[in-house]
């Protein structure tokens, strides 16, 4: 028994102590940050807070005769100015404010006249007419508050619902005042569920007026989590970049309940609006005009993000931006460490009720943004510099061989024509030009191969990658027939690739392979496959292998690790094979030691099948 009697007061106490607790709070953020929505939620806690220190008060004996009737006047005032902070974020019509305030008045005087707050001195009819406009206030708030929420998203979409449970309890709390009121001679309502439906009425607004800061760096997390999921379910920078676009503006349309979001990327060689409304999306250019000053000047303002009135914009400049109807116009900076990429708006009629929260979550998604648009940019210019690259390397090559097959051709007309007559020393300065013209040729159709790479289509099927190897083997080893060579080739899964450009990785890495093991007495070459690092194939040699601090030398063209008077090519073979993986959307990585032989392995997107 003696536990039901500590239960049943402890819960009065603990909704009291929430109660005060953020009563204190929101007055100390107003103070801190002003507002007028700021000071309308403080003066709404504040007429509940007050009650609790007039208990507390009370209980102390510090009570003055007054006091209680102050805190029922507080408290009656309450369902005002909760309307007044609905009003903030969503117009209330005057009537409906008149009715609450007018029933405040008639309460409070009805108090006086019966003495005060004791309910034994009303009438039911007075009790009624108390309750009345007092739960007609509540509900009506609580409404608007729920279609304020079901209109928005992410964290106003918490918050909004958590205040609509806390508003629609406290009217309930009051309708069963009413009833309990009109049943006096009758069995009376357990005071123990009222405390109940109390205790979580405060806890609601608690969380949706003042959440603790960790509750709103959670729902922060979710928030950008979400936006980063959406993000990235596209494929390449410039589609996730369209995407980015697109969502931003839907979030900063759905966060606010704004009637129109807009995305305006900055130039060249015009502002282009991607907007969204309450209908769907659609584009738009900004020509040069007063409407591109005012994008430029929201971009260059010094700041982060604010809200604007609408008669505040330059004149002639917001016929596009903020359309008749609009009161507010919420402008963040898109800004990366680069450069400035643009503007997201949002036009509202009035503004958001969590405006600095709202504001913190718009600027993250902004920043998130941002970096999506400075990725879409390197990535363009990398494909723009790689196009320059393939076309230079083209007609390079391509003019050059012309010059050098005249070269190398003179020079053997010349030996076979008087090489008899020549000094010793000048055919061998003409077996030079001959030797290096071909070495030259060479360089120049590798590297036109290497360009052409990145021009040839992918004919995709599935390949037999073992017995392509073998193929392979057989060229790689032709007219190696006096060394002892033990070609090893594994039971190797099939993959779906180009089996043209397939088989030039295989006949580079293989014959790298029987090429960098010339000066062993038993040579060993194998190709597997491995199920590390998520599965891969590999060419294994016993060869000269390579210093590992050179190995990001390895795959560059023209690089060569070994001096060319020892082991003949050009340098480009690995540069081809890389390109070809990548193509295939692979990697490929190198593990070598000096004199201990190399591993190469590789990964094809398609395989294995």
């Amino acid at each position: 028994m003696a536990a039901e009697v500590t239960l049943d007061g402890s819960i009065p106490f603990l909704t009291q102590a929430i109660l005060l607790f953020t009563s204190i709070w929101t007055i100390i953020d107003f103070l801190r940050n002003r507002g007028r929505e700021r000071a309308a939620i403080a003066a709404m806690f504040s007429s509940l807070g007050i009650t609790t220190l007039v208990d507390w008060s009370g209980a102390l004996g510090l009570q003055s005769p007054w006091s209680s009737n102050l805190a029922v006047a507080a408290v009656l005032a309450h369902p005002l100015l909760m309307l007044l902070v609905v009003h903030h974020f969503r117009r209330v019509p005057i009537w409906v404010l008149a009715i609450a305030a007018s029933g405040w008045g008639v309460s409070v005087v009805l108090l006086l006249a019966a003495g005060g707050p004791d309910q034994a001195l009303l009438s039911s009819t007075a009790a009624l007419a108390i309750i009345a406009p007092f739960a007609f206030g509540e509900t009506y708030a609580a409404c608007a508050l729920v279609a304020g929420a079901v209109k928005s998203r992410g964290i106003a979409h918490r918050r909004l619902a958590f205040a609509a449970v806390g508003t629609g309890l406290l009217a309930l709390i009051i309708i069963l005042a009413g009833v309990d009121a009109l049943l006096r001679s009758a069995s009376r309502l357990p005071a123990a569920a009222t405390d109940m439906v109390a205790l979580f009425c405060i806890s609601a607004f608690y969380l949706g007026f003042s959440p603790p800061k960790w509750l709103r760096r959670l729902w922060l997390q979710a928030e950008i989590a979400r936006f980063t999921v959406e993000q990235g379910a596209s494929g390449n920078a410039m589609e996730r970049a369209a995407v980015t676009t697109e969502i931003l503006a839907e979030t900063a349309r759905s966060l606010v309940s704004g009637r129109q979001a807009w995305v305006a990327l900055a130039p060249p060689p015009h502002w282009r609006l991607h907007g969204r409304t309450r209908t769907g999306a659609h584009t738009d250019t900004v020509p040069d005009g007063a409407e591109a000053k005012t994008l430029a000047s929201l971009l260059e303002a010094e700041g982060s993000s604010r809200l604007i009135a609408t008669g505040h914009l330059p004149p002639n400049g917001s016929e596009l931006l903020a359309p008749r109807g609009t009161q507010h116009l919420l402008a963040i900076p898109l800004r990366s460490q680069t450069r400035a990429w643009g503007v997201a708006l949002v036009t509202l009629e009035r503004p958001p009720l969590f405006l600095g929260e709202t504001l913190q979550v718009l600027e993250t998604l902004a920043a998130q943004a941002s970096i999506a648009y400075e990725v879409e940019a390197a990535e363009t210019e990398i494909k723009a510099a790689n196009k320059e690259l393939e076309a230079f390397a083209y007609s390079v090559s391509h003019d050059l061989r012309a010059p050098l097959r005249a070269m190398g051709g003179f020079a053997r007309i010349l030996l076979d024509d008087h090489g008899r007559t020549l000094p010793a020393e000048a055919r061998h300065h003409v077996d030079i030009i001959v030797d290096s013209s071909r070495e030259m040729g060479q360089m120049v159709d590798d590297l036109l191969r290497f360009s052409r790479l990145g021009k040839q289509d992918l004919n995709l099927e599935d390949v037999d990658v073992e017995a392509l190897a073998k193929s392979v083997s057989l060229e790689a080893t032709a007219g190696q027939e006096a060394r002892n060579i033990d070609f090893r080739i594994g039971k190797v899964p099939s993959c779906r690739a180009d089996r043209a450009l397939l088989k030039q990785v295989l006949a580079n890495l293989l014959g790298n392979a029987v090429k960098y093991t010339r000066d062993r007495q038993r040579a060993q070459v194998e190709l597997g496959w491995t199920d590390a690092d998520g599965g891969a194939y590999y060419v294994k040699d016993n060869g000269v292998g390579f210093d590992m601090k050179h190995a990001g030398n390895l795959f560059g063209v023209f690089q060569r690790l070994h001096r060319a008077e020892d082991y003949e090519g050009t340098g480009v073979g690995l540069a081809i094979v890389q390109r070809i993986v990548l193509r295939h959307q692979g990697r490929i990585w190198a593990d070598a030691e000096p004199d201990q032989g190399a591993t190469f392995h590789f990964t094809i997107h398609g395989g294995p099948t």
